[in-house]
């Protein structure tokens, strides 16, 4: 459902820019231009909200904090600065005495119940990236496959973008010679789908990380595309090919192949 911005009492970032300042002040519009810039340029931050013109608005009408506001200013000599200290003061404090209204409340738990849903799920796909720690018991879904298969952009992207946890796992020169699925992923079986790439362009981006190196070779990335190959079909591992696919493609159709619940919602 589309929420009004004029109306609504918190917004994300990722939806604000220079545009908003009107809405959410200029701080807030700045945050949301930054966020927006980033993104385009290929760089994911996880978001946050701003409270709104309207929030403030429905907090000063709340037990008309609002009227009272406008009596103590009416009569008020600017030039008298111990009049106004005090004027200011009692302000200060009428506002920071009046309750939330419920409504108000209820939006910006909601707000922080989100960002909190995100930051707990981009914790934990660095917490256990490239194989390390492994919690796969807390994991929606491990990702599995060579080094630059895109495992770990996609993992921070289901984080940021939906609270997915999600894990991934590289299989190394000892994974794929043995021909079995590592030990550490054997009783986890359920949640492992498998990222494929074709070699010539993981020799491609091997190649810009460590240019005529083993691991750029053409004879080991053949090695490693075919063994990983082999492992997912003999455990019946769930496969995606990345080659073509960008990181918010790769993303949304793991989703939808696994079914794996989306937390939260761009």
């Amino acid at each position: 459902m589309r929420v009004d911005p004029t109306t609504a009492l918190v917004l994300p970032f990722e939806g604000l820019s220079m545009h908003d300042v009107e809405i959410v002040g200029g701080k807030n519009a700045s945050i949301g231009e930054m966020i927006g810039s980033l993104a385009r340029l290929g760089v994911k931050v996880p978001g946050g909200f701003a409270t709104t013109a309207a929030a403030y608005r429905q907090m000063l009408a709340q037990d008309g904090l609002d009227q009272r506001i406008r009596k103590a200013l009416a009569d008020l000599d600017v030039d008298d600065v111990v009049r106004l200290a005090k004027v200011g003061a009692d302000i200060r404090r009428w506002i920071l005495e009046v309750p939330l209204p419920a409504e108000l409340e209820r939006a910006v738990r909601e707000g922080y119940r989100r960002f909190a849903i995100r930051i707990d799920a981009t914790n934990f796909a660095l917490a256990n990236d490239d194989g390390s720690n492994r919690e796969y018991g807390r994991a929606d879904l491990i990702l599995v496959g060579v080094s630059r298969s895109g495992k770990t952009p996609t993992c921070l992207y289901l984080a940021m973008q939906y609270g997915v946890f999600a894990a991934n796992y590289p299989l190394t020169d000892d994974d794929l010679e043995s021909s079995r699925l590592p030990a550490a992923l054997q009783a986890h079986k359920g949640k492992l789908f498998g990222l494929r790439i074709a070699p010539p362009r993981l020799q491609q981006i091997r190649q810009e990380r460590r240019p005529n190196s083993r691991y750029s070779s053409a004879q080991q990335v053949q090695f490693e595309t075919r063994a990983a190959d082999a492992i997912f079909q003999r455990n019946g591992i769930p496969v995606l090919d990345t080659t073509e696919c960008s990181i918010e493609e790769i993303s949304a159709r793991i989703l939808e192949a696994t079914g794996v619940e989306r937390r939260i919602r761009p």
